[in-house]
């Protein structure tokens, strides 16, 4: 079965056990470990992440028609999901058109029949269309791809579609039989499968995990089972009542954070927190993390649950942390690694230079995508569509800035501001870099795709220009 290949060597050559560290993924394009997605011990505390999305999402799916393998229980590669894969697909299509996506399954079957539904929905959807004779057809850097979990190694996307492909029988109450995931590297698929992205994740599911067994006929689950029977557990239990089917599998962690209006333990925080909400910056104390909570954490007013910049003090919590490397260098590495800025405040200072501190934190939060909710930015549309329009059809993505024209440049800059939300022209050229994969650091980029955002906001065409 494919659960008896390794997914570290893509099937052609030798397997290595399992292990808890096995199906890490390698670091993205911004040098940052890819985002591994996994069941965690609920004791464990991590350092948080600053999306206001979680980056796990399940979809559970009514059971649909398959057909079961000879001797097994389990109805392969539901319609169901397959139509509900199809979908997630159009909607990345439409509303993130620059991010590389992946779909994963848990048996080629199902790869199969997603890839057919994909061609059928084509002759539907010019937008689909569009999208994936962009990105199906390898003119990209990072091309779309459907893959049993057995053939992903090496990949890597900003998303990843796991799809489970299974279903109980209509007479069955219980699921039995896994075969992927009641191999030998069972366990270290699924860790592979749940660790290709740089951003999000969604999997799709026909069953909860209360169509699960406890135990199989030999008394125990396989490890490729049991964390699955894990991870729906989790994510079900942390979606109940909701309608869209799409829920976080993090289980809840008490908050340390005393709420808005709560004083912090530390009088030294208190202060600081008082002083940056004079200055309408929107923070929160005591956000969970590991060794100790979070002092201060800065958010984005515009994108509410999203955390900016990560603010310690060398007060109380500092002081007891026996480690000069742990405080000093490593635990503000692993907030900045999960996508943080990371401000180290001195008590010294704060009680010296107050004000300079927090125009210190200011600019730091300004620089990291900081806006205050009462700054207008230039560029205002009138009754905002929903969604972006379709991505330019001329514009290829991943390639050097020369390569576009200033009119291509302001086709990505009219898509960006198409969703209709308020952008200065600094948010205008960040999501025109991102949307192409220019590099931040390339200076003829930055001012190219300056410029452009320029001409969009202002509403101007480029002027003529030589253009190879």
């Amino acid at each position: 079965t494919d659960g008896d290949v390794d997914p570290h060597t893509d099937g052609d050559g030798p397997g290595r056990p399992d292990h808890p560290h096995g199906a890490h993924a390698g670091p993205g394009r911004d040098g940052r470990p890819s985002t591994a997605v996994v069941p965690l011990d609920p004791r464990w505390q991590t350092i948080p992440g600053t999306a206001a999305v979680p980056p796990l999402m399940l979809h559970l799916v009514d059971p649909g028609s398959g057909v079961p393998e000879p001797g097994e229980d389990l109805a392969v590669s539901p319609s169901t999901e397959v139509a509900r894969v199809v979908n997630l697909v159009v909607e990345h299509a439409v509303r993130r058109p620059g991010e590389s996506l992946l779909v994963v399954t848990l048996g080629a079957r199902h790869a199969e029949r997603i890839e057919e539904g994909l061609r059928l929905a084509v002759a539907r959807d010019r937008d689909l269309a569009a999208w994936l004779d962009l990105h199906w057809t390898g003119r990209v850097a990072e091309p779309f791809l459907v893959r049993p979990v057995h053939r992903i190694a090496g990949l890597e996307r900003d998303t990843v579609i796991v799809s489970v492909g299974f279903a109980k029988r209509p007479a069955r109450s219980v699921v039995r039989g896994f075969g992927v995931l009641d191999g030998r590297y069972g366990r270290a698929c699924l860790r592979a499968a749940l660790s290709r992205s740089r951003r999000r994740t969604l999997v799709t599911c026909c069953f909860s995990a209360d169509d699960l067994p406890a135990e199989d006929d030999s008394g125990k689950l396989s490890s490729g089972m049991q964390m699955l029977r894990d991870l729906l557990g989790t994510a079900v239990l942390a979606a109940e009542g909701e309608l869209s089917g799409a829920v976080a599998p993090a289980p809840p962690v008490p908050s340390q954070d005393p709420g808005p209006d709560g004083p912090p333990a530390d009088a030294l925080v208190a202060d600081l927190r008082r002083r940056l909400e004079e200055a309408g910056i929107p923070v929160r104390t005591g956000l969970p993390a590991a060794d100790r909570p979070l002092d201060l954490a800065v958010g984005d007013p515009l994108e509410p649950g999203r955390h900016l910049v990560a603010i310690e003090l060398d007060g109380p919590g500092y002081a007891v942390c026996r480690s000069v490397r742990l405080r000093d260098r490593h635990r503000g590495e692993s907030f900045e690694r999960a996508g943080w800025t990371y401000l180290r405040v001195s008590a010294m200072d704060l009680f010296c230079d107050p004000a300079g501190e927090v125009e210190r934190i200011r600019d730091a939060w300004r620089a990291a995508g900081g806006l205050p909710a009462r700054v207008v930015p230039s560029v205002v549309l009138p009754k905002p569509p929903m969604v972006r329009g379709p991505w330019p059809a001329q514009v290829s993505t991943g390639l050097p800035v020369t390569a576009y024209s200033p009119d291509e440049l302001d086709a990505v800059g009219r898509w960006v501001v198409s969703d209709g939300r308020s952008r200065s022209r600094d948010q205008i050229a960040t999501e025109i870099r991102a949307g192409l994969g220019l590099p931040s650091g390339d200076l003829r980029a930055v001012e190219a795709v300056s410029a452009a955002a320029a001409r969009v906001a202002d509403g101007l065409t480029p002027a003529p220009t030589a253009h190879r």
